[in-house]
């Protein structure tokens, strides 16, 4: 998928494929709602869904920006991505 393919309605739908391959995560038990906590994933898989992210999606997410709240669950994360994917220096 290349980042013209990537509108900002299938971040999520990007999560979801990358967390499935990465951890294991059925598609199935993952929802907007989803906490990350709840699904298991853990900061170092935080982090890379963010380095992820930058890499494929263009993003440029700055440290300030890997707060509780904006890693607190698939669709906070999912906008936190969209927020910085067109802020690349």
């Amino acid at each position: 998928m290349t980042l013209e393919e990537i509108s900002p309605d299938s971040t999520f739908n990007w999560l979801k494929k990358n967390m499935q391959d990465l951890l294991g995560v059925p598609p199935e038990k993952l929802s907007p709602a989803s906490t990350l906590a709840d699904l298991g994933i853990d900061s170092l898989a935080q982090l890379q869904l963010i380095v992820m992210a930058e890499n494929e999606l263009g993003a440029s997410i700055p440290d300030s920006a890997l707060t509780q709240i904006n890693l607190h669950s698939l669709e906070t994360l999912s906008a936190t991505i969209d927020t910085y994917r067109n802020q690349c220096p």
